[in-house]
């Protein structure tokens, strides 16, 4: 996992310096492996209970960092397109939200595990699929205050978000679980049912 995650960065790298195609760069899987791949080793490590060597505040420190970072970058404007976000950029988000994730295994990092942070991550599906054509409908009402717009682009996209989560999300998730539970039990007995 960890030889795949090098290749996609390898590969990304090479989009860039060669001149290859950018966009297949940006969205292609095998480009974009690194995120999955990192995830996927702390999956399993967390699995195995192999976390143990992790310092809490070891990575306290290693996430502000990379925050701190994170702000240059959108400061500058090199987090999302363009050449230097497609070698490196995709890579440091990885890194980042792998450590975030080690620390929320952890425990005790309130931060994250309640309030409005808490709730953008149960709602965040549907925000990542359908932020962008909202946001970009949304450049086209005349609102003469960019803030104004700002806000009412929240609040549609969250609000649409939360009727998605509450009225279709979740009551798909419980039944999987249901189903799931029913699965692992087996079917009734015929003779139990008799008595019901």
């Amino acid at each position: 996992m960890a030889s795949s995650a090098v290749i996609s960065v390898a590969w990304r790298i090479h989009a860039v310096i060669s001149g290859g195609n950018l966009v297949g760069a940006y969205l292609l899987p095998p480009c974009r492996m690194d995120g999955f791949m990192l995830g996927a080793i702390v999956a399993i490590l967390y699995s195995r209970d192999q976390l143990a060597w992790v310092n809490v505040r070891v990575l306290n420190w290693v996430i502000a960092s990379l925050a701190v970072i994170f702000g240059a970058m959108t400061y500058n404007n090199v987090n999302l397109f363009g050449r230097f976000a497609i070698a490196f950029g995709y890579a440091f988000y990885a890194i980042f939200f792998a450590a975030i994730l080690m620390r929320v295994i952890k425990g005790n990092f309130a931060f994250l595990s309640k309030g409005p942070l808490a709730y953008a991550g149960t709602v965040s599906y549907f925000v990542y699929l359908f932020h962008f054509p909202i946001v970009y409908g949304m450049s086209y009402v005349n609102v003469h205050s960019v803030i104004l717009n700002l806000l009412l682009t929240l609040g549609i996209v969250f609000g649409a978000a939360s009727i998605s989560w509450y009225k279709m999300e979740k009551p798909l998730i419980d039944r999987g679980r249901s189903l799931n539970a029913v699965v692992k039990v087996g079917p009734i007995p015929q003779q139990a049912l008799a008595h019901t």
